[in-house]
């Protein structure tokens, strides 16, 4: 197996669209993300037809649902490290004073970088 055919099974995404990612030549991974793309541009269309006339609770539902759906089908188990971060994050949010809730935030990712930094320089 080449480095091109390893890398198309290097995922933690949905293999569903393996034969696609074949035929195109591109990676699974890439074709994942303009499948969502394109799903996702169907979906706006359905949110501005079905969805404008619902409560604002129903439609960021959906979307909450949906956008979760897409990050578990692009990135898999990854995903789980973006919503325990965007989880933090909106805990900031609601938790913290409107003084100062931009700092804490920042100071979140500031040392998340800062650790991510310090982890990919040890690796080899």
């Amino acid at each position: 197996m080449d480095e091109r055919e390893d890398a198309m099974f290097k995922t933690t995404g949905s293999k569903w669209l393996l034969p696609v990612s074949g035929y195109l030549g591109l990676s699974l991974d890439q074709v994942n993300f303009l499948a969502c793309q394109l799903f996702a541009l169907v979906a706006a269309f359905w949110f501005r037809l079905y969805l404008s006339h619902a409560s604002s609770i129903v439609r960021h539902a959906v979307a909450t649902l949906l956008g979760i759906f897409f990050l578990f089908f692009c990135f898999g188990w990854y995903s789980a490290h973006i919503l325990a971060v965007v989880a933090v994050n909106y805990s900031f949010i609601i938790k913290a004073d409107l003084n100062n809730v931009h700092r804490q935030v920042f100071f979140f990712i500031l040392l998340r970088k800062c650790g991510r930094s310090h982890r990919s320089s040890f690796q080899t």
